[in-house]
């Protein structure tokens, strides 16, 4: 027989319901789900919030950073003392003279501006040098000299801290030469890669701008007034934008710029022995930059942003970057270099708000965990929650990946696929409970396991059947002087015979009513009959032997009927039972109370009288209760 799926729902939804019925104070499925869901995000949120799921979004955002490395601004062109140009000038460091030459021949190409990533912070022990270097420094007027600021905090025995920070700037002969001074810190990341450039560092006495900005202010305003530690030429607002040159920098709460880094990381890569003219220059080309190849010639930097700065290996700083996978670390100058392109581009990662990445991953839970719960209640199977989670992690993935695309905007998306994730376990782990109570409900009320079973069986409201009550006779008077908990096991012990007895012979009791047993036989067509006849003589023996172990004068009133019968929820919503109701119910009840002790009778529709089992005899009495015609009358001998 086909299984009628709906009926099959609707059958699991009653013995659930009747199940759930547990008590005033045990919450609903439906609150339950909800506190099961704020649980669930009070644990992402604070796992978010200690940081636990960093390591995820940081190798997200590398992939990130690696696929969309935008091109690099033409604009942006670096100077590098490079190996080649080592061996060219001899060993590092240069002295100053020689740092002069080089940035007077820069200069002499007329750069929008010129920033030197090289410390100065201590005289030259030759004085000409450091003279020479700031006449060329002057004369260029567009050079911007680092200044490094790093923190400390006071001796351990002061119970209260407070943090210091002391730049370390270029000698004062250099400093008053520069146009500007810029701080070169920058924030490493737990994976120690760099992503954050503070638009500004605060000092004793003002605060110093970041190197890139100043390079950029310097470019845009040409000569004019020099920038001071106390005046950095910032519009600058924390947490939201700082706006340099009439070029605006978004800024995280920890008031940095998240610069988006290129590759590679200058339109223009250039040796600086080719400047010097120490070497041929074709020879002294980077392969990187887009002139390799082409015939010698000076470099193009008229109205360009020049950075200059150490890259031979093993000498100037390195620090890894969001490219580390694809590129490997980079000199220190390349991330000054990808902050002025960011600048000048506005291409900056654009992070959101801890508050509001929190509060979008709260509405993302509750709406997921809304929609969970309607496929739930409506018994849509595993693969549909299935495929909704997943689908929601991978929507999450694509969402953010698309919004890092479009706006440069990075919210993590590891706590959102987190939810997807947790919220999926629970719901799986919901189900598998629902799953069990309703075996337990099958197994209580119908006697299966498979609610497939148990809506194939209910289809159409109604099958054909045999079914067998079963009376205990003389009981009422054996149990009028016993004491009622004594009264129950015995009844308990009888009926627990009839009721293996039945479940031998394939059949289950349906309930107990009193000192009576209801059982059903479905299943078989026809043959249901012979296995209830036979069954109710099996139980006839049973009760005589135990009666007889006990010394009671005990026996049965058995009534079978066959025909159409349906199982049926009776009650209302506080409390409810599943049986068996119809016309054959009704007549083998009537034949149980009609029937003598150890009698066993039998009911049948007239036109199933040729299909009936050996061993019944036609039975001449008449019940009151049963309408003539109704039903034909048998004992079993």
């Amino acid at each position: 027989m086909p299984i009628d799926k709906e009926t099959s729902r609707e059958l699991a939804k009653t013995l659930l319901h009747c199940t759930d019925q547990g008590g005033e104070d045990e919450l609903k499925p439906r609150a339950a789900r909800a506190v099961g869901i704020a649980g669930l995000l009070g644990v992402v949120i604070a796992a978010y919030g200690l940081g636990l799921l960093l390591p995820v979004d940081i190798a997200i955002r590398r992939q990130f950073a690696v696929a969309f490395a935008p091109e690099p601004d033409p604009r942006v062109v670096t100077v590098e003392i490079d190996d080649a140009s080592i061996s060219a000038m001899g060993r590092w460091p240069w002295p100053r003279s020689l740092l002069a030459q080089l940035v007077s021949e820069v200069s002499d190409l007329n750069p929008a501006s010129i920033g030197i990533d090289i410390m100065l912070s201590e005289p030259e022990a030759d004085t000409d040098g450091d003279a020479a270097l700031a006449a060329a420094i002057a004369r260029s007027g567009r050079v911007v000299l680092p200044a490094y600021v790093r923190s400390y905090s006071l001796p351990r025995h002061v119970q209260w801290y407070i943090s210091q920070r002391l730049p370390l700037l270029p000698i004062t002969e250099l400093a008053q030469a520069a146009r500007g001074l810029g701080h070169v810190s920058a924030i490493h990341d737990p994976d120690g890669a760099v992503r954050r450039v503070p638009a500004v560092v605060g000092v004793p006495d003002g605060f110093v701008p970041a190197f890139a900005t100043e390079v950029v202010r310097v470019g845009v305003e040409g000569q004019g007034t020099r920038s001071s530690a106390s005046d950095g030429g910032l519009d600058f607002r924390p947490g939201a934008q700082a706006v340099v040159g009439g070029y605006r920098m978004p800024l995280d709460s920890t008031s940095s710029m998240c610069p988006v880094f290129p590759w590679p990381p200058a339109a223009e890569q250039i040796s600086a022995a080719r400047l010097l003219a120490k070497a041929p220059p074709e020879a002294l080309v980077d392969d990187r930059s887009p002139n390799a190849g082409s015939s010698p010639r000076l470099p193009d930097l008229a109205g360009k942003f020049v950075l200059i700065g150490v890259t031979a290996a093993g000498i100037g700083d390195s620090h890894e970057t969001p490219l580390l996978a694809r590129h490997g670390a980079v000199p220190g100058m390349m991330v000054h270099a990808a902050a002025v392109n960011a600048i000048l581009t506005g291409r900056f990662v654009r992070p959101v708000h801890a508050a509001a990445a929190l509060l979008a991953v709260a509405c993302f839970g509750a709406l997921l965990g809304a929609v969970s719960g309607a496929i739930s209640d409506r018994g849509r199977g595993v693969g549909a929650a299935v495929l909704l989670h997943v689908g929601a992690a991978v929507s999450v993935l694509a969402g953010s990946t698309l919004l890092y695309a479009c706006t440069g905007a990075w919210i993590g998306p590891s706590a959102p696929m987190l939810v997807s994730v947790l919220l999926l376990a629970m719901e799986l782990y919901s189900r598998a409970c629902r799953a069990g109570r309703l075996r337990a409900a099958l197994r209580k009320y119908v006697g299966v396991d498979s609610p497939e079973v148990a809506g194939a069986e209910a289809q159409a409201g109604a099958r054909d059947m045999a079914v067998m009550f079963v009376d205990l006779r003389g009981w009422t008077a054996a149990s009028y002087h016993m004491e009622p908990e004594s009264a129950a096991r015995l009844v308990n012990s009888y009926l627990s015979v009839v009721a293996d007895v039945v479940a031998e012979h394939g059949a289950r009791v349906e309930r107990f009513p009193g000192d009576a047993a209801l059982a059903v036989f479905e299943g078989r067509g026809p043959e249901d009959l012979a296995c209830a006849v036979r069954a109710a003589r099996a139980a006839r023996g049973a009760v005589r032997d135990v009666a007889t172990g006990q010394s009671m004068a005990l026996g049965v009133g058995i009534g079978i009927a066959y025909g159409r019968v349906a199982r049926v929820e009776l009650g209302g919503a506080d409390r409810s039972d599943l049986t068996v109701i119809g016309t054959a119910v009704n007549i083998a009840k009537a034949l149980e109370d009609a029937a003598a002790e150890d009698q066993i009778l039998v009911g049948v529709w007239p036109e199933r009288v040729e299909s009936l089992p050996s061993g019944l005899v036609p039975w001449a009495g008449r019940v009151a209760k049963i309408v003539p015609g109704t039903a034909v009358l048998f004992e079993a001998v």
